[in-house]
């Protein structure tokens, strides 16, 4: 039996295909659900693009924060749990923060869980996710470069991907890379690095996103020739893109549910302390 008195809002980005949907979000929605199974999980995304071409293309309608937030607090609901999807604490993790502060008055209790990665351990767990699911799947030798390509951030904060990709190589993964998508000299530095000592002759592209969808279809794997695979086969390497988005990884999703526990204790000791 559902109790109604504390609601559990899952916020992603979002994206408009169905499929990629599913396959991601909703993979971490229910891994969610399967560790609270007695409070309600609600779909909440930041991106209105992403939520009109899902009610264009699948006939569903998603709330954004701000609708989700004035519903819920009219539904007289007491406590509130909110768990992001992003990665990063960037722009949408503030933007977030700041709506859900507006409108915790109108609950007594609210708590905001972290995203992906911000503790040492997360990275250490994403790292060892990621890697595994990447060398099962893609054919990876000593003469392969791997690039992990993520959204960015204008806050700065995705400046963890450095400390990802000292992580990465600390563990031995030393022909893994990560950058930002637009980040143009990287994706130089990568072409380079054809020629460099190593003398790499493949490289798969994996996306460093939650879903994979347009941007790993078109900056990543696109055919116009400033996208990732394009510049990279001109440099001389042979491409591969892994198209498939974090949320698939079970071990992923696990890192989701343990943060939005986290978050979950931190409301329930508001709700007991009073």
């Amino acid at each position: 039996m559902l109790r109604y008195d504390t609601i559990i809002l899952a916020v992603s980005t979002g994206t408009g295909r169905y499929e990629d949907c599913e396959l991601t979000i909703g993979a971490v929605e229910r891994a969610i659900q399967k560790a609270y199974p007695a409070y309600e999980v609600r779909r909440v995304f930041t991106g209105r693009m992403a939520i009109e071409r899902l009610k264009e293309n699948a006939g569903l309608k998603v709330e954004n924060p701000g609708e989700a937030l004035e519903r819920t607090a009219k539904e007289g609901i007491k406590n509130l749990l909110v768990q992001p999807t992003c990665l990063l604490k960037g722009d949408q993790y503030t933007m977030l923060s700041d709506t859900l502060q507006r409108y915790a008055g109108r609950f007594e209790h609210t708590a905001l869980g972290k995203p992906l990665l911000c503790e040492e351990r997360d990275l250490e767990a994403v790292v060892g996710a990621l890697t595994a699911a990447i060398e099962k799947k893609a054919d990876v030798d000593e003469k392969t470069i791997v690039c992990l390509l993520g959204h960015g951030t204008k806050n700065g904060a995705d400046s963890i991907y450095g400390r990802i990709r000292e992580k990465l190589h600390s563990t031995g993964f030393t022909n893994y890379y990560v950058a930002s998508l637009k980040d143009r000299y990287a994706k130089e530095r990568i072409a380079a690095a054809r020629r460099g000592k190593k003398s790499y002759k493949k490289a798969v592209l994996v996306p460093f996103m939650l879903v994979s969808g347009f941007h790993a279809a078109f900056d990543i794997a696109g055919e116009q020739e400033d996208s990732w695979k394009s510049v990279l086969q001109k440099a001389g390497y042979e491409v591969s893109c892994m198209l498939s988005g974090l949320g698939e990884i079970p071990a992923i999703q696990d890192i989701y549910v343990e943060h939005a526990k986290a978050a979950f204790s931190e409301l329930t000791a508001r709700e007991v302390g009073g």
